[in-house]
Order: C-alpha cells, then sequence, then structure tokens
C-alpha cells in the first residue's frame, strides 16, 4: 500500500510540475522586455493562489507593497514620456514590477514632479490625478503614494472617484471642498460635482467619511495647533452609521 501511494505521489507532483512549468512559459512568452523573471513567478504564482483560494495580499514579501494596476501602470507611461527626461531607469524600475515597495513609486514620482515644477507654468494635474490627490494630506504628492497600497474596497472606490473629478477640477484644494459638500461638512455650492463624487462612491460614502475624519485628525495633531490653509474646523463624524455629520465654518 505504501509503494502504491508514493507512486500516485509521484505522479500528481510530476503532472503539478509540468503545468506550472508550462504556465511559466506561457508568462515568459507574453512578459515584455523590461519584465523580469521574478515578475513573471509571481503572475505564476499568483494563479496558483487563484485556484487554491488563497488572498495573493496574505503573502507576506508582498503584504506591504504597491500592486500597479495596469492603468495606473499606463498613465504613469504617459506622464513620464510627456516630460524630456536624461533617462528612464526610475520608470523602467516600475515597468519592470507587478508589484512595488512605495519607497521606490515614490523615487519614480518625484523624478516626475521635479520635472514639472522646472515648467512655467507647471502643470500637475496629470500627477495629482494619478495619485488621486484628495487635498486631505496637502499638495504633497509624495505622501499619496501609500494611498495605492489600500486593499479595502471602499477606500480603493474613493481613489477613483477622485481621478474623475480631476476630469473637471485643477486643484487638490478644489477636489478637498468638493468632498467636504459631499460629507455635508460644509454648506453646500458644488451641488453638482458632490453629486457626481456621491454617485461614484456608492454605498462606501460611510465608510470614506470615517477613514478621511481619522486621516484629518491625525494631520491635525501633526500641525501642532497651526492653523491649516484648507478648513478652519473639524468635521463631526458620529458612530450611528445612520447619522449624518456637519460642521459650521466660522463659529468658533
Amino acid at each position: 500500500m505504501d509503494s502504491i501511494s508514493q507512486t500516485g505521489s509521484d505522479s500528481e507532483s510530476s503532472e503539478l510540475r509540468r503545468v506550472v512549468l508550462q504556465t511559466l512559459s506561457e508568462e515568459l512568452q507574453r512578459a515584455n522586455n523590461c519584465t523580469s523573471r521574478f515578475t513573471v513567478c509571481v503572475r505564476v504564482l499568483q494563479q496558483i493562489c487563484d485556484i487554491i483560494n488563497i488572498s495573493f495580499h496574505q503573502l507576506p514579501d508582498l503584504k506591504n507593497m504597491i500592486k500597479l494596476e495596469e492603468s495606473f501602470v499606463r498613465n504613469l507611461t504617459v506622464i513620464w514620456n510627456s516630460q524630456n527626461h536624461d533617462s528612464s531607469d526610475e520608470l523602467e524600475k516600475i515597468l519592470a514590477k507587478d508589484y512595488v515597495k512605495p519607497i521606490d513609486l515614490t523615487r519614480c514620482i518625484a523624478c516626475l514632479v521635479k520635472k514639472e515644477l522646472k515648467k512655467s507654468p507647471s502643470h500637475m494635474k496629470p500627477i495629482y490625478q494619478l495619485l488621486a490627490v484628495d487635498g486631505f494630506l496637502g499638495n504633497d504628492v509624495k505622501r499619496y503614494v501609500e494611498y495605492l497600497k489600500y486593499q479595502e474596497e471602499y477606500k480603493k472606490v474613493h481613489l477613483e472617484a477622485v481621478r474623475k473629478l480631476y476630469h473637471h477640477l485643477e486643484k487638490p484644494e478644489e477636489v478637498l471642498n468638493v468632498l467636504f459638500h459631499a460629507f455635508e461638512w460644509k454648506s453646500n455650492d458644488e451641488e453638482t460635482l458632490k453629486l457626481e463624487y456621491l454617485k461614484n462612491v456608492g454605498y462606501f460614502l460611510e465608510d470614506i467619511m470615517r477613514w478621511k475624519h481619522e486621516q484629518y485628525e491625525e494631520e491635525k495633531k501633526k500641525s501642532n495647533g497651526k492653523k491649516r490653509k484648507r478648513v478652519k474646523e473639524v468635521p463631526i463624524v458620529q458612530d450611528d452609521r445612520s447619522s449624518s455629520s456637519s460642521v459650521s465654518s466660522d463659529e468658533d
């Protein structure tokens, strides 16, 4: 019986090896010139995780990395190519991977910002849109790289909704203003864009409001009591999910 079991096990291992190697070969053929062999192996591993129903984001080496969506890479490349860079090393480091460390992507973004700020006038809107800069962390786009690590559905929905707002707006301050109207933290004078944002985030609104309120409080503490440029008072979010929160602008 033991010998029969061993024979069956060896046969299954051999078949699994054949399938994995075949899949690896197919992914190698689909890869572009910038893609590293490690990235190809990760793609094969992703397929295996899907088959056995294990979340890929639970793997420890990838947990704190950013998964690069195809649309993000495409837009990043468009922005890079619109600028005149002496070297494309930083971009190629990003294109070679499906998952990147935040610090690596931050370096790439820093190159874009540095190049853009040398222009007169500079045109930061594409970079703001790429990173979904919503104004809650100020205007420093590098701080928003961490946003891309979010795996919660409501946070990803928020990022995409903010990107769509940049079809109509130019600056983070304008986006922040719309969000405060959407969250009913300010009197409403941007009804059209407020409704567009609410439509895009759907039933994730309350989760997003809680998240943004926590973020706002953290930023306020970091500012050490300095006057904020964007808003005068702290929005109040109640624990009851069914209630809405509001704040007046100048009463204090």
